[in-house]
């Protein structure tokens, strides 16, 4: 803590990044110390200087979560993709306490063009689970029109953490099954489905089918998992093929 007394940035940032390797709610942080740690985060001129900032923020998690509308703020307006990064994992690392901000992970899943960007902010919405269920329209949206299998892939992750509460886009995981080459899409689309359980039968005969035509071992895997996990419900959809 007292390195953040020196005049010296540089050394700022490198206590920092050790911080944030401790488990902080073990630690105690003075309140003034905590405050000049946020006020960091305004020095729009050293990004590597707030990335570390947002690291020890992280590593707080739900602790933190008032500090959420800033981490997005920051993460619209800038340009670094090592900082928005980070932003993506510590608003993950809060889950549930930071889901007014999911309407901005989804908006930097659609738009990085960064892949690690785009998987974190989709870790993020993870994390959140079906409490981010209000972005599932905007999600499958990205499913339906992007054509960047990373996108739709990270996408349908976010929506398969969100269970049955995303039922409602099952049609469209249904339809990315028939139309999409990609495996990873093929795989976060089955494990969607698979995680809305019964609520997504009538999606049976595309994983079936899909079971049947697929040579990737690791599709055929998690469509055979989606389709036990509906059960007894999914017989009548999906009959077994001799």
């Amino acid at each position: 803590m007292t390195a953040l007394d020196d005049p010296d940035p540089q050394i700022w940032r490198l206590a920092l990044n050790k911080l944030s390797k401790y488990k902080i709610d073990e630690l105690e942080i003075p309140q003034s110390k905590y405050e000049k740690i946020v006020g960091l985060l305004s020095d729009n001129q050293n990004p590597d200087l707030q990335q570390s900032v947002v690291k020890v923020l992280g590593a707080m998690g739900a602790a933190a979560k008032e500090q959420a509308p800033q981490l997005v703020k920051l993460l619209t307006t800038s340009n670094n993709e090592g900082l928005q990064y980070s932003i993506a994992m510590a608003l993950g690392r809060m889950g549930a306490a930071a889901k007014e901000q999911a309407p901005q992970l989804v908006k930097l899943l659609a738009t990085s063009n960064d892949r690690d960007v785009r998987y974190y902010a989709a870790g993020a919405l993870w994390r959140m689970g079906a409490v981010a269920k209000a972005q599932a329209p905007i999600l499958v949206k990205l499913l339906a029109t992007s054509t960047d299998t990373s996108v739709q892939s990270n996408a349908a992750r976010a929506l398969g953490a969100m269970g049955a509460a995303a039922k409602a886009q099952a049609p469209q995981l249904g339809k990315l099954l028939e139309t999409s080459n990609g495996v990873d899409v093929q795989i976060y689309a089955a494990k969607a489905l698979g995680g809305m359980g019964a609520a997504a039968k009538e999606q049976a005969p595309q994983l079936a089918k899909l079971l049947e035509i697929s040579n990737n071992i690791d599709v055929q895997r998690y469509a055979a998992e989606a389709l036990g996990g509906m059960g007894e419900e999914a017989k009548e959809q999906a009959p077994i093929h001799s």
